[in-house]
């Protein structure tokens, strides 16, 4: 817990002020606890920090939207997008880290990698917002074939 706590320090330390985070829900509260982790998205909220949250497990949006306005949610469902802990892009840094087994996390400062990640993100972003409400569209089970000119 003690790599996670220093990961969230360094993300406040950090100059940027849009988030961009891929969460599961589901354990964050095994890994830290509650007053915890409402003590860091107040600093969030403090500091002006806006973002977007793509996100599994057990949630309510209108909870999360009520209690985080600064930032913008949308839904995956958890068994076609299977999320398992936290990747968050944020100025030119990622932080990423496990929820489940043994407590991994990791922080990476590269440009290039921020700027292909954040592509990545906002195409996700953008399949996820194709149906309204924000639940993520069920891609077909199979493209079919494409049919040559004559």
């Amino acid at each position: 817990a003690e790599g996670l706590r220093a990961i969230r320090e360094e993300i406040l330390a950090t100059d940027a002020q849009e988030m961009r985070v891929a969460i599961e829900f589901r354990n964050i509260s095994s890994v830290l606890s509650p007053e915890e982790n409402e003590a860091h998205d107040r600093r969030i909220a403090e500091k002006g920090i806006r973002g977007r949250l793509l996100c599994t497990g057990a949630h309510s949006l209108e909870d999360l939207r009520k209690h985080h306005p600064h930032f913008e949610f949308r839904s995956l469902t958890a068994d076609r997008f299977p999320i398992s802990g936290e990747l968050t892009v944020f100025g030119n840094k990622i932080f990423a880290f496990t929820e489940h087994g043994k407590l991994i996390g990791v922080a990476i400062e590269s440009e290039e990698l921020t700027k292909t990640l954040r592509a990545m993100f906002d195409l996700a972003w953008m399949g996820a917002g194709a149906q309204s409400g924000g639940a993520a569209p069920r891609p077909p089970a199979a493209v079919p074939p494409v049919t040559p000119a004559h």
